[in-house]
C-alpha cells in the first residue's frame, strides 16, 4: 500500500501514514538486532544531513522547503531492512504497483476528458493535479503537437515494464505480454523521451543479455543499422535532440549556468542542501533543475557527490552481488540512473521506491538466480 499510495497521490497524507508505520517496526527491529546487511541507507542520510547543516550557515540563498523535503525523502531508504528481513517479494510489489498506476491513469483520462467542462471532470483534474502532481496538455517535437497527460510518478512504469518483460521470457505467461500491452498506452501519452527510450534499451539488453555469443552478434549485426536508421528519421523529421527545442534549450541553460556559478569553495563542499542558483535555462533563481547530477554537486560539493552516488549504485561491498543473474537488474537500474542525468526522477518519492527495489535485488539471493529464460539458453547442468 505504501508504493501504491506514493505513487498515485505522492503529496497526500496516507503514504506518509504507512510510511510511519513501517519506519516504526523497522526501529523495532533494528534495536532488536543490530545486524545490518548493508549501510548504505545510513551513508545517503549522513551525505544529506551534512548538506542540511551547510544549509544552514551558507551564504546563498537557500529554499527550505525543497531542503527540507529531501532531507526527509532520504529516510525511504531505511525501508531496505523490513524489506530484506520479511523476505518481501519487492518484484510483486513493483508489478502490482505499475498496474495500479496504469488503470488510475486511465479512468482520470476517462473521467477528465469525457466529462469535459463538468464538474465532475473539473473535481478529477484537481485531485489528478494537486495530489498525484499530474500533468495534461500539447507538447510539440514536430510539425504537430501531440497530448501529453500522466501523473507526475510515471517513470515508475519503465520498472514494472522491464519486470514483466523479464517474466514474460522467463516463463512465457499472457499475463505479463499482456501487462507490457497495458502498458504501452500510459507510456505513449506520458510523451517522455528519456522514459519511451530507456524502456525500448531496457527490454532489449534484457533479450540480449541471455543470447548465446552467436545470437548476440546476430543481433548487433541488425540492431546497430536499425538504430543508425531510427535516429537519422528522428533527427530529421523531430526536434527532440534538437538544441533549439524548448526543454532542451532550458537544461543547457541549467548546465552553462552551473559552470558559471562554480569557484574553488562549492566545488568542493557545495553551497548547501536547496541551494539557489540563476539559471540562464529558466532565467530565474532555482534550487532545483532537471540535471539531478549537477543539483547534487551543488548542494554537496564533489567529494560527498561521489559518495552519494558510489552509495547508491554500490550497497554491497562483494563484486558477486553484481554479477551472474543479478546482472539484469544493475542494467535496468543504470538505465534508470543515466536517465535521471537529465530529469529529475531520482530523488524523489518515487525514484527512492526504484532505488529500494535495485537495492533489494543486490542484498538478497534470488531465487531466479538458477532459472533460465524459457526458450532463449539452455541450463547449464545438462
Amino acid at each position: 500500500m505504501f508504493f501504491i499510495t506514493t505513487l498515485l497521490f505522492p503529496v497526500f497524507v496516507l503514504n506518509k501514514v504507512f510510511f510511519v508505520a513501517i519506519f516504526a517496526v523497522m526501529l523495532y527491529d533494528l534495536k532488536a538486532n543490530n545486524k545490518m546487511i548493508t549501510i548504505a541507507p545510513i551513508v545517503v542520510f549522513i551525505v544529506f544531513a551534512l548538506g542540511y547543516l551547510m544549509s544552514l550557515f551558507s551564504s546563498v540563498a537557500i529554499d527550505r522547503a525543497m531542503s527540507n523535503q529531501l532531507m526527509l525523502s532520504v529516510l525511504v531508504l531505511f525501508l531496505i531492512y523490513p524489506i530484506i528481513k520479511y523476505k518481501i517479494d519487492i518484484d510483486k510489489v513493483v508489478k502490482i504497483s505499475g498496474i495500479v498506476l496504469i488503470i488510475f491513469t486511465g479512468i482520470f483520462f476517462l473521467l477528465i476528458v469525457t466529462f469535459l467542462g463538468n464538474p465532475v471532470s473539473s473535481l478529477a483534474y484537481d485531485i489528478f493535479e494537486k495530489y498525484g502532481n499530474g500533468s495534461s496538455g500539447l507538447r510539440s517535437f514536430s510539425e504537430e503537437a501531440s497530448l501529453t497527460f500522466h501523473f507526475g510518478t510515471v517513470p515508475f512504469l519503465y520498472l514494472s515494464t522491464c519486470l514483466f518483460f523479464y517474466s514474460y521470457l522467463k516463463n512465457r505467461k499472457r499475463l505479463n505480454l499482456v501487462a507490457i500491452l497495458i502498458s504501452l498506452p500510459a507510456l505513449i501519452v506520458s510523451t517522455s523521451r528519456g522514459l519511451w527510450i530507456i524502456c525500448i534499451i531496457g527490454m532489449f539488453l534484457i533479450f540480449f543479455l541471455n543470447l548465446r555469443l552467436g545470437a548476440k552478434i546476430l543481433l548487433v549485426c541488425i540492431a546497430i543499422p536499425t538504430f543508425l536508421s531510427l535516429v537519422s528519421y528522428v533527427l530529421v523529421n523531430t526536434n527532440i535532440f534538437s538544441s533549439e527545442e524548448e526543454s532542451n534549450d532550458v537544461k543547457i541553460g541549467h548546465v552553462t549556468s552551473f559552470i558559471d556559478n562554480i569557484n574553488p569553495v562549492n566545488l568542493i563542499l557545495g553551497d548547501g542542501l536547496g541551494a539557489y542558483y540563476y539559471s540562464k535555462g529558466s532565467g530565474a533563481m532555482k534550487s532545483h533543475t532537471e540535471v539531478t547530477p549537477l543539483d547534487m554537486f551543488r548542494y554537496f560539493g564533489l567529494i560527498l557527490t561521489g559518495i552519494l552516488y558510489l552509495s547508491i549504485i554500490f550497497p554491497a561491498k562483494n563484486i558477486s552481488s553484481y554479477l551472474g543473474e543479478k546482472r539484469f537488474f544493475v542494467a535496468i537500474f543504470a538505465l534508470y540512473l543515466i536517465n535521471s542525468f537529465t530529469n529529475p526522477i531520482m530523488f524523489n518519492s518515487y525514484g527512492l521506491l526504484i532505488v529500494l527495489w535495485y537495492w533489494s535485488k543486490i542484498l538478497t539471493f534470488d531465487s531466479v538466480e538458477n532459472e533460465k529464460l524459457v526458450g532463449i539458453r539452455e541450463k547449464d547442468d545438462r
